[in-house]
């Protein structure tokens, strides 16, 4: 993954994640696939309550397509197509300040051109070596756990202390802020 600063002119690349966590999964026997599947969802499904959130699967149309709307503490609304991360529409609303993204069309006919991927005039992306490492590191860990039978508790008890109280209280079956200024105040 690489990130340009156009107004710096620098960039900078690390691994995409994502394949590190594929490596490193398909490395597990099947009781640790099965182990990481259901802590996975546990996980998600918790830390989603505790921000307020919620997922409803195939519940809006944009283009023609289905989408999975994501929602969080009342601030934001991402609408996903179906089964994928791919946003199709995101709405952000944040300090009185809104913002809303939308697709106009999908061409999934056409190839992506070359030129989407040459990186800007005059900046060449270095590694961040020590970005790179902290990343490896928190993947590790967080692979090791989940492929643990109670890696989502282990990992819920660990993420105790950074939550915010009020967001632990509501995961914990307190009820959520009653306005979205409190919400906000929350996050």
């Amino acid at each position: 993954m690489t990130t340009y600063n156009l107004s710096e002119k620098t960039g900078e690349k690390i691994t995409n994640p994502q394949k590190l966590y594929r490596k490193a999964y398909n490395n597990y026997s099947a009781e640790e696939k099965k182990n990481f599947t259901k802590n996975s969802q546990e996980l998600g499904h918790s830390m989603m309550g505790n921000f307020g959130g919620s997922v409803q699967q195939s519940s809006a149309k944009i283009l023609g397509y289905d989408c999975d709307v994501t929602t969080v503490g009342g601030m934001s609304t991402v609408y996903l197509l179906h089964g994928t991360d791919i946003p199709l529409k995101s709405e952000v609303a944040v300090m009185g300040m809104t913002s809303t993204n939308i697709a106009t069309r999908i061409d999934s006919s056409a190839a992506v051109p070359d030129s989407a991927f040459t990186p800007p005039v005059g900046i060449s992306a270095q590694l961040n070596q020590e970005m790179e490492a902290m990343m490896a590191e928190t993947i590790h860990q967080v692979m090791d756990t989940l492929k643990q039978p109670d890696g989502a508790k282990v990992m819920q008890q660990s993420s105790q202390g950074m939550m915010p109280a009020g967001a632990t209280q509501q995961g914990m079956g307190g009820s959520p802020p009653a306005d979205q200024a409190a919400q906000q105040q929350m996050l």
